[in-house]
């Protein structure tokens, strides 16, 4: 699967059919309004800085479960290496959007997630760490 470009994100954000309220009020679109749109737009940074030649390395990363290239916002760090990556490139996103870009937490979780299922499964012997590596 290619990478998600900035486009791609956006159109999906376009085509979404879920019912969102701020302040009270129903909102057509995310990217309508100037309440959601910054902070849609400063996620989509993530995606364009991924797609940027000379930002390849810093933005994305060979997975180890297909062995793609894929966004480093979904890599699951397994060395120092991707640790020092992913603090440069968060400090660049900083720079770049000057704002929350959205995913860290989720990028965080997904890596903690990975470990303690891990971990479960060796204590328990339950099938967990196997469940979230095929999501």
């Amino acid at each position: 699967m290619p990478l998600m470009t900035k486009d791609d994100y956006l159109s999906t954000l376009k085509n979404l059919k879920s019912r969102i309220f701020i302040q009270g009020k129903q909102i057509p679109n995310v990217l309508d309004n100037p309440i959601s749109r910054p902070p849609a737009m400063a996620m989509a940074e993530t995606y364009y800085q991924a797609e940027q030649e000379e930002r390849k390395p810093l933005f994305t990363a060979r997975s180890h479960f297909t062995g793609e290239i894929i966004n480093r916002f979904t890599h699951i760090q397994r060395s120092n290496d991707d640790l020092v990556k992913k603090i440069y490139m968060l400090r660049e996103m900083g720079r770049s959007t000057a704002c929350c870009f959205q995913r860290c937490a989720g990028m965080d979780c997904m890596n903690t997630l990975y470990s303690i299922t891990y971990d479960m499964d060796q204590q328990f012997s339950t099938p967990i760490y196997l469940k979230f590596r095929g999501w």
